[in-house]
């Protein structure tokens, strides 16, 4: 039998609690963190939020090549994983983990764990605010990449969340 998976990059359900987005694709206003208010290029991803979150599988939303496997805090992305499609069409990018569990050049494919939900960025390992940043860039008509929303402009909600594995 096929497994059957979703556009999510985490599952349904992690220590009893459920996956929701947090912060949408587009411009926010961050209370008190005016270095967050900038326009936002992807979906925040939890469950129930902080620590609660730290630890939960992230998976691949598509087949493709590992082409950035950053195993660092430091800037605003902390660990980071890239995967670009095989058609390279496009790339998802996956920030704030905890752990990575692919290497550079790896081949994936669509539901495979590539690493944990953490809070790394900006030298920070761990936290209350753990979560998943999760991006997409594809390719424009000039060849260069471009972020493209993940709801593709559609309201935030869960049913709206693309799945770029449609695209290859």
């Amino acid at each position: 039998m096929e497994k059957k998976y979703e556009p999510w990059s985490v599952g349904k359900k992690y220590k009893g609690h459920k996956r929701r987005l947090g912060s949408g694709y587009g411009k926010r206003n961050v209370v008190g963190r005016p270095e967050a208010s900038k326009f936002h290029r992807g979906l925040d991803i939890n469950f129930g939020g902080g620590f609660d979150d730290y630890g939960a599988p992230v998976i691949a939303t598509h087949d493709g090549v590992i082409v950035e496997a950053k195993d660092t805090t430091a800037g605003s992305g902390g660990r980071t994983i890239t995967i670009q499609s095989e058609n390279g069409i496009f790339q998802t990018r996956y920030n704030h983990l905890s752990m990575i569990t692919v290497s550079k050049n790896d081949l994936v494919y669509k539901g495979d764990k590539i690493g944990e939900i953490g809070a790394s960025a900006w030298g920070k390992e761990k936290g209350s605010d753990s979560h998943l940043h999760y991006a997409i860039k594809k390719l424009n008509s000039n060849g260069k990449m471009d972020w493209y929303n993940p709801t593709e402009g559609k309201e935030n909600k869960s049913e709206n969340i693309v799945d770029p594995q449609d695209w290859i």
